[in-house]
């Protein structure tokens, strides 16, 4: 795998619009997708998947849309989409391939959906698993390749899927915004039958690819009084709310040479977080992470974002990076940044040699190129005398309360500000002529206890996440068993469960989680503890 001239995108299906621009080899690239109205209100994800994937000179892409009348189609749309994509480099125009891979992926993922648990406060939950069992999972698609090498423009499609192709002189060609009759379903057993067109890339200039929720507009491109890379037709169909959206529009440039963003060679691993420096014109940059020579889109940052933090996931691995513009070729693949899960981590107490809860990780935001040695020094130094300054005035509000209240009080306790640095507990001894002093350690939440001569106070010091009741509950009852993981976008409970081996009822069940497609980005969850 030629790592270098690879880029790979997923979107999230988060809800929110979500809209970007990519220039590759001869491709300008425009792509969207946003949840309807009614999955923004009760938080749930689009039942829309859209992905891409550019290697040896082709590009492939896929638009999966779930049919919102059946159970769990968004997770289906998703993990169809992500199968098709894998299969499309090998198709070649044979669609029988691209027939037989989404037949096979029926009865997986159905088996993965059956597992997922239906929702407490679901309103007819037995009508749920009813359609579950009966029904499924449905999902509209289509896929296919810009492929300079053969010199083919191809489309696969099932169901009412959109779309439109134009000549060299914008003259729409070729178009479709009509039902096939065909769907892919995890509970049907008939064989598909895919429709296609195939054309020759020297007569096609432009095409564009969109699920059914572009309706009312999809009128205007066909009269060419607008065209899919609109971004005020897109926001309007978001504001609108009626469907998921999402959809992709493809530019064929004529052949010459054109500029490339540089690779980035000074990438570095240090204190936690992926390092790289700048590179001008870039506007966003891309983070891939390869297992097995497996390579995956893992984030995004915008261009004022020089570093990503390394979830502490302790799966060994290496890291990439991409320089992503709409105005120049993106970067080559930066060289690989190798992971090892033995090295201690931010999120990792090098001592003890085992993984800590993992706190709010705040991403540097400076003028230069960071971190320098010195630099780090500096915010840490910062970091030590605020919170020694705090411990001391703890230490002397302890002292007043026991002068005031006098020696017959047996406790009490006293809270401070959280931060987001763990510190093992340490005990202090106290003798009758010495003030028990706690150790001056960055600490999250400290407890003091203030006890009769005759006993031995304990000074704790704990991690203070995003963490609710529910799952506070999980850690004490189920001691280390679990740790504490940041989502990052594009992350799910079924990915999740295979990485760290276990169910996603598992995982559902130790988050007080009632149905996975609440998972959020930013949120912190709770995963097993791999054992070394």
């Amino acid at each position: 795998m030629r790592k270098g001239g690879i880029t790979r995108f997923f979107s999230s299906q988060d809800g929110k619009l979500s809209i970007g621009t990519e220039k590759l080899p001869r491709l300008n690239l425009f792509y969207f997708d946003g949840a309807s109205l009614e999955a923004r209100q009760r938080q749930q994800l689009s039942d829309d998947f859209l992905s891409f994937l550019y290697k040896d000179e082709s590009l492939f892409f896929v638009v999966c849309d779930g049919v919102g009348e059946t159970t769990d189609a968004g997770i289906a749309a998703r993990m169809l989409g992500k199968s098709l994509l894998d299969i499309l480099p090998t198709a070649l125009g044979r669609k029988k391939i691209v027939e037989s891979s989404a037949e096979r992926m029926r009865s997986i993922i159905d088996e993965e959906i059956s597992r997922i648990p239906i929702q407490s406060n679901d309103e007819a939950p037995h009508f749920h698993l009813r359609a579950r069992k009966e029904i499924g999972a449905q999902v509209k698609f289509a896929c296919g390749v810009v492929d300079f090498k053969r010199g083919k423009v191809e489309i696969y499609w099932a169901g009412d899927i959109r779309f439109v192709i134009y000549d060299k002189n914008l003259t729409i060609i070729e178009h479709w915004q009509s039902d096939n009759n065909q769907f892919w379903s995890t509970k049907s057993d008939y064989s598909l039958d895919l429709d296609i067109i195939s054309l020759d890339i020297k007569d096609v200039s432009r095409l564009s690819l969109t699920s059914d929720g572009i309706r009312e507009e999809f009128a205007k491109i066909l009269t060419k009084d607008a065209y899919l890379n609109d971004v005020n037709l897109v926001k309007h169909r978001y504001e609108d709310g009626v469907d998921d959206i999402s959809g992709i529009d493809i530019r064929i440039l004529p052949y010459e040479k054109e500029s490339q963003l540089p690779q980035i060679n000074d990438a570095e691993l240090i204190d936690g977080y992926l390092n790289w420096t700048p590179v001008l014109g870039a506007e966003k940059y891309r983070i891939y992470f390869s297992v097995n020579d497996k390579i995956q889109e893992v984030a995004e940052n915008v261009a004022k974002e020089r570093s990503f933090a390394i979830p502490n996931d302790n799966i060994a691995g290496e890291y990439y990076i991409q320089a992503i513009s709409s105005k120049k070729i993106s970067s080559n693949l930066s060289n690989p940044v190798h992971y090892d899960s033995s090295f201690p981590t931010q999120n990792q107490n090098p001592i003890r040699g085992e993984m800590e809860p993992k706190p709010i990780l705040v991403k540097p935001d400076l003028k230069q190129p960071m971190p320098f040695p010195e630099i780090q020094l500096n915010r840490y130094w910062k970091r030590f005398a605020i919170i020694f300054s705090i411990l001391l005035l703890l230490l002397v509000g302890i002292k007043i309360l026991k002068n005031i209240l006098g020696p017959s009080v047996s406790t009490i306790v006293v809270d401070t500000p959280t931060s987001s640095v763990h510190i093992p507990s340490r005990t202090v001894n106290k003798t009758p002529s010495v003030s028990p002093t706690p150790t001056v350690t960055p600490s999250a939440t400290l407890t003091g206890t203030l006890l009769t001569p005759s006993e031995t106070p304990n000074y704790t010091a704990t991690i203070e996440v995003a963490l609710d009741t529910c799952q506070r509950r999980t850690m004490i009852d189920e001691p280390g068993k679990w740790e504490i993981y940041q989502v990052h976008i594009g992350d799910s409970f079924f990915g999740l469960a295979l990485t760290y081996n276990t169910t996603v009822e598992e995982l559902l069940r130790a988050n007080c989680y009632q149905e996975p497609n609440d998972l959020n980005a930013e949120k912190y969850i709770l995963i097993p503890v791999i054992k070394k």
